[in-house]
C-alpha cells in the first residue's frame, strides 16, 4: 500500500512489477511473521530487498557512512549475504507487531525461531536496550538455539540486557561471517 502510494502506481501493476523484478533476481521479498512467529493467512505486507546493495548506488547515487540511507544499505548488505545461503534463505522472515520489530528471523522446519538478527548502523544499541526492545521482547518469548544478534558500526561483544544475552557484532564482520560460512558449507557438499 505504502509503496503503491509513494510510486503513484496502481497496486496490481506494482505487484506485477515486483514479480518481474524478483524473477529477474533483482529483488527478493521476505514475508512477515508476528511476535509469535506465526504466518499471516493473507500475505499483504512484506519487505523488499535489492539482491545487491550496489544497485542502490547505481540507481540513486553513492552514499557515505553518514548518509540517511546508510541503515537501509547495511540491512540490504546483510540480507544479500544470507541470500546466497541456500540452507537458510527460504527460512528468513521479518517480524513486526504493534510494539516492535525484528529485521531477520529464521524459522526451522517446525516453524519455530532458530535465530534473530537486528541490523543497525549505529553503536548506540550496545549501551541502550531501548534501541533493540523488539529483539529483546521477541527473544524473551522465543528461546533460540543461537543467541540473538545485533549488528553495529564498530562495537563487538556479548551483553546481558533485561535478562537476555545478546551478541553484538560490526555489520561488516557479520557479512563476512555469513559469506565465509556459506562458502564452507558449499565446499562440504
Amino acid at each position: 500500500e505504502n509503496l503503491s502510494q509513494a510510486a503513484h502506481v496502481n497496486k496490481k501493476t506494482l505487484v506485477k512489477y515486483l514479480e518481474y523484478l524478483e524473477a529477474a533476481f533483482l529483488i527478493r521479498r521476505i514475508r512477515r511473521v508476528d511476535q509469535d512467529a506465526a504466518h499471516f493467512k493473507r500475505v499483504t505486507t512484506f519487505k523488499v530487498y535489492l539482491t545487491n546493495p550496489t544497485m542502490r548506488a547505481a540507481l540513486f547515487g553513492p552514499v557515505d557512512e553518514h548518509h540517511e540511507a546508510m541503515g537501509q544499505v547495511v540491512e540490504t548488505a546483510v540480507f544479500s549475504q544470507w541470500l546466497h545461503n541456500a540452507a537458510f534463505v527460504d527460512s528468513l522472515y521479518y517480524s513486526r507487531w504493534r510494539s516492535g520489530e525484528v529485521d531477520l528471523v529464521s524459522l526451522n522446519p517446525q516453524q519455530r525461531p532458530r535465530f534473530a538478527v537486528e541490523v543497525k548502523w549505529s553503536d548506540s544499541p550496545f549501551n541502550d536496550p531501548k534501541k533493540i526492545k523488539g529483539l529483546i521482547e521477541f527473544s524473551r518469548k522465543h528461546p533460540k538455539a543461537r543467541m540473538p544478534l545485533v549488528t553495529t558500526r564498530t562495537k563487538q561483544g556479548v551483553k546481558t540486557m533485561k535478562g537476555i544475552d545478546i551478541e553484538f557484532m560490526p555489520s561488516s564482520l557479520h557479512c563476512y561471517t555469513v559469506a565465509k560460512n556459506t562458502l564452507e558449507r558449499c565446499k562440504s557438499i
